[in-house]
């Protein structure tokens, strides 16, 4: 069988679900395209018997790049699972997009579930969730990594899953989704640079997966702005390698507000590598 799987990856913990499912699937004999959605786009290959959407829950949605093109992919009667990932809340995210994609794009969308992999956000107001560092972000890996393979094993089987139909969950989703764009907007105006530590290395320039950030010139350093499209993401934010990104003047202190720096040491050009790697 030949699985096609679409996935978008803030720092990193989408992209090491993407590959427990590709190590998985192919060991048990079928045919894997991993796909980013970042730079591929959502449009899956005609000869595909089985799709698949692997995601990190933002604000009880899919990221900002799916949502944007998830309704533009051609309509097929086949199968397709949705995977989502949080540190915390992740309300009814899969059912919810399930409830769109079967009506508009006739998928059967069989299976839906989610995994708790670690936080990427540590600002202020959103602190309560420390971001994991050594051996306590490795044992939360290492504790999804057989319930990704047992998920793998279910969808193989055709068993159905849906999962998120707590009613206090579908309840805070729903708030949170109404909330969330006008957040992301508050988040976006409040990052900043800190010209002290940065050394224009250009690494965010190249990460932001929406070209939102220009560096020429000295862009940031002097102007300390972005552009107006930010998502927030918190790639830059993160994986900034003097973590001279900024969310509000209190994140200087990176012993308070830690950065997430992925599931791997090289979380960074594994990501802008990505696209070669896994086509």
């Amino acid at each position: 069988m030949k699985i096609e799987i679409k996935y978008f990856t803030s720092t990193g913990n989408t992209l090491w679900m993407a590959k427990v499912f590709k190590t998985y699937l192919e060991g048990k004999g079928h045919t894997v395209l991993l796909s980013n959605a970042e730079s591929d786009g959502m449009e899956y290959e005609d000869d595909t018997d089985m799709m698949g959407i692997l995601y990190p829950v933002w604000g009880s949605n899919f990221p900002t790049p799916i949502e944007k093109e998830i309704l533009k992919i051609k309509p097929r009667n086949k199968k397709m699972f949705l995977i989502g990932n949080c540190a915390l809340f992740t309300g009814d995210t899969g059912l919810y997009w399930k409830s769109i994609i079967e009506p508009n794009l006739n998928y059967d969308v069989f299976y839906v579930n989610h995994v708790k992999l670690p936080t990427n956000v540590n600002v202020r107001w959103f602190n309560f969730l420390k971001v994991l560092q050594g051996e306590k972000k490795t044992r939360l890996f290492d504790k999804a990594k057989p319930k990704l393979e047992k998920m793998c094993e279910d969808i193989l089987e055709g068993k159905r899953k849906e999962r998120g139909k707590n009613p206090f969950g579908i309840l805070g989703a729903k708030i949170q989704r109404h909330q969330a764009k006008s957040e992301y907007v508050f988040w976006a105006k409040k990052m900043t640079i800190d010209p002290d530590k940065c050394i224009d290395c250009k690494l965010c320039e190249k990460l932001c997966p929406i070209n939102n950030i220009q560096v020429e010139n000295n862009y940031l350093v002097k102007h300390g702005k972005f552009n107006e499209n930010c998502i927030c993401c918190a790639r830059c934010y993160n994986l900034c390698p003097t973590d001279a990104y900024l969310v509000g003047y209190e994140t200087r202190n990176t012993t308070r507000y830690r950065r997430y720096k992925g599931a791997y040491p090289n979380t960074a050009t594994l990501i802008l590598s990505n696209k070669k790697e896994w086509h």
